[in-house]
């Protein structure tokens, strides 16, 4: 939660468009960001956590980010954030795109 909380609070001014959360499962960082007057996105590989996503009125789309190589999922976004992602990868998933 502090994390959250910092990552939002540099966010800062002037509103951002979007805010992309990248594998935020039931994302904090979204939650916070939307509080914040942002425009939040997430990715995630769980449909449960995009549904509760979709339930607290977030965008956010099912995603593998093992498959993520760098490109922009969303039309224009301002700030990514990717936190407690790498531990969800097994040893042997390519990790060049997060390198």
């Amino acid at each position: 939660d502090e994390i959250a909380d910092e990552i939002v609070r540099r966010i800062g001014e002037p509103m951002m468009q979007v805010v992309l959360d990248l594998g935020g499962g039931i994302s904090r960082i979204a939650r916070l960001a939307k509080a914040a007057g942002h425009v939040p996105y997430v990715l995630d590989f769980s449909p449960a956590a995009v549904a509760q996503m979709h339930a607290e009125g977030i965008a956010a789309k099912v995603y593998d980010v093992r498959r993520w190589r760098g490109k922009v999922l969303h039309s224009s976004v301002d700030v990514v954030t990717c936190t407690e992602v790498l531990e969800h990868l097994d040893e042997t998933a390519d990790t060049t795109a997060v390198r």
